[in-house]
């Protein structure tokens, strides 16, 4: 079958996007598809991942790639690419003009294929989008990585979440952002990297001028290192969105993050999920948003949010002029806390989106609600699923609704 398939392709001039994920393609169907794209011209995209492709099948794609001029996406994810097939693939990369967005996640890719990648990197000049994701590239991997990203200027996305990178490959890559100018994002969520690993790419990020996306979620960093890093980050003016949930980090750092890199960085989405804000960091975070014009989403799910913390927070955002959406699902929200929040609604002209899924509003929050909506004309969603409201409280959402346009 995928003989046929791919003796017809090699004709074709109309598809230009071949998807055969979740198929039981092996190593036999690889090589019919690397024949194919030798003579086809006009697939830019294509699609195997979550097949039974091994180093072998990837050995005849990557020969391909050194004739075909056409494929610039190509995605391997999930399959049982080893260090053999990356070396395969590195060194035909140098030969390939037209490969921009490589996707190997998720397979049993170690350092030893990473060190023929990075090589190739040091002299490829198509690739911008480079997907590792849970592979076994650890430490060494990232020294390898390091020594091809330092003078690669083509890289935009690197993705090397679920890699057993630890503080020690955390530096080496810091070393990387010091001399790199082309990644914009960069994915390390659930590594090892601790303390010290933020504090060398907090230093990094000093220098770095160019990043503008970072995932730091799921590692351990705590106390010591997160606040290192909000302090340093005054400096950087370019970092857009910071993802640092699920770390084990103290009251200390949500102090730092919310008081002083609020302030200074220009952020656009601030992730602070599970980090059990309560009263008095809620407080330290309000302060910071009355001053703050960049960030428009701000993520507080799953914290120890309640109506005294929501007063200090609706405080905030009756001055703030450029939240737009507030994720407060999953907190212990009430009555009270819902009338804080709909004071501010009634002064607040700009967030049009706002999650409040699974607290305890009740009734008579639903009745704030309901008369809030009467005269705030910006909010666009409202969702209050998995509270403790009746139909009482239904009613009388239902007759403002008829009276809000919005």
């Amino acid at each position: 079958m995928m003989e046929s398939l791919a003796n017809a392709l090699q004709l074709n001039s109309a598809i230009t996007v071949l998807d055969l994920q979740r198929n039981k393609i092996d190593d036999k169907g690889s090589q019919h598809i690397a024949d194919m794209l030798q003579h086809n011209t006009t697939v830019i995209s294509l699609n195997l991942s979550h097949n039974d492709i091994s180093d072998r099948g990837v050995s005849y794609l990557a020969q391909a790639l050194q004739h075909n001029t056409s494929l610039s996406i190509l995605n391997l994810q999930h399959n049982k690419v080893g260090d053999a097939g990356v070396e395969y693939l590195a060194k035909n990369l140098t030969l390939n003009t037209s490969l921009t967005i490589l996707n190997l996640s998720d397979n049993t890719i170690g350092a030893a294929g990473i060190r023929h990648l990075a090589d190739a990197l040091h002299r490829n000049i198509m690739i911008t989008t480079l997907d590792l994701h849970n592979n076994k590239i650890g430490d060494d991997g990232a020294m390898y990585l390091t020594n091809g990203l330092q003078h690669n200027r083509t890289v935009t996305m690197l993705d090397l979440g679920e890699n057993g990178i630890s503080d020690a490959g955390a530096e080496h890559l810091a070393n990387a952002l010091q001399q790199n100018t082309a990644i914009l994002t960069l994915n390390l969520k659930s590594n090892k990297i601790g303390d010290l690993g933020a504090v060398h790419l907090a230093n990094a990020l000093q220098q770095n001028s160019t990043l503008a996306t970072l995932y730091l979620q799921e590692n351990k960093i705590d106390t010591i290192g997160a606040v290192y890093l909000a302090i340093i980050l005054q400096q950087n003016k370019t970092l857009m969105t910071l993802d640092v949930k699920e770390n084990p980090m103290d009251y200390t750092w949500r102090k730092q993050l919310s008081d002083v890199s609020i302030r200074n960085l220009p952020l656009t989405t601030l992730n602070l999920w599970y980090l059990k804000i309560a009263n008095r960091e809620a407080e330290y975070l309000a302060n910071a948003l009355k001053h703050n014009k960049t960030i428009i989403t701000l993520h507080l799910k799953r914290n120890n949010i309640d109506a005294k913390c929501v007063q200090h927070l609706a405080g905030a955002f009756s001055k703030n002029t450029t939240l737009t959406m507030l994720n407060c699902q999953e907190n212990r929200i009430d009555d009270e806390g819902a009338q804080h929040l709909t004071n501010a609604l009634l002064e607040n002209t700009t967030i049009v989106i706002l999650n409040l899924q699974n607290n305890s509003i009740g009734d008579t929050g639903a009745q704030y609600f309901a008369n809030a909506l009467l005269h705030n004309k910006t909010l666009a969603t409202l969702n209050l699923s998995f509270n403790r409201i009746s139909d009482e409280g239904a009613h009388h959402l239902a007759d403002a609704l008829q009276q809000n346009k919005v």
